[in-house]
């Protein structure tokens, strides 16, 4: 995992990535996803993700989507993003244990997203908009209904969508690795340990 963080580090500062990634991490094997987070000292200003056959690829590409975005909307008040990763911190956040939520009454959906360990996915034809688990625990602090109409509301078409059931509603879990420091050593936060309830699969 480090070396993909220091890929995504290196491709957001605009240099080349300091080593090749090993076989078994740019083999493919089904769907990858990763989200590429920027943290300053407070909140996360920016997080962007990709899905493709391996993470080779996933990083890449989450990490343009995310050059992207930082230009059209932080690089007025934050500056380019090459220097701005010089006091900015990079986390991943690898998808996994994904399940669909087929009830939808609020009881099951408090159980469902259990702060800190589940982040919620609204999919419409094809396209979907999210929330992880490490926002999810902040969203919390208010009822789980509210944080999912806050997040339908995000997305153009999906509040209506949502209540006429035609989004597709799923949760999943993500495994977090993190500097310590801007460049500095890489950890697993303790919200990468799963719940015991978490499965691959999972349908409510």
């Amino acid at each position: 995992a480090e070396q993909i963080g220091r890929m995504a580090r290196a491709l957001l500062s605009n240099q080349s990535p300091p080593e090749p990634l090993d076989a078994s991490i740019s083999a493919s094997g089904g769907a990858r996803e990763v989200a590429i987070v920027l943290r300053g000292q407070g909140p996360a200003l920016i997080w962007r993700s990709a899905r493709r056959t391996s993470f080779a690829q996933s990083v890449p590409d989450a990490a343009g989507a995310l050059a992207g975005r930082w230009h059209a909307r932080l690089e007025r008040d934050h500056g380019p993003l090459p220097q701005a990763m010089e006091r900015l911190t990079v986390e991943l956040e690898f998808f996994g244990d994904e399940g669909t939520i087929a009830t939808r009454d609020e009881k099951t959906l408090e159980a469902a997203f259990e702060p800190g360990i589940f982040g919620a996915l609204m999919r419409r034809r094809g396209v979907y908009t999210y929330v992880l688990p490490t926002f999810a625990t902040l969203q919390n602090r208010r009822p789980v209904l509210r944080m999912l109409e806050q997040l339908g509301r995000e997305a153009t078409g999906y509040q209506t969508a949502l209540s006429r059931g035609e989004v597709d509603l799923e949760r999943f879990s993500t495994a977090q690795f993190r500097e310590t420091r801007p460049g500095g050593v890489w950890i697993w936060s303790p919200c990468a340990i799963r719940s015991w309830r978490c499965r691959a699969g999972w349908t409510w």
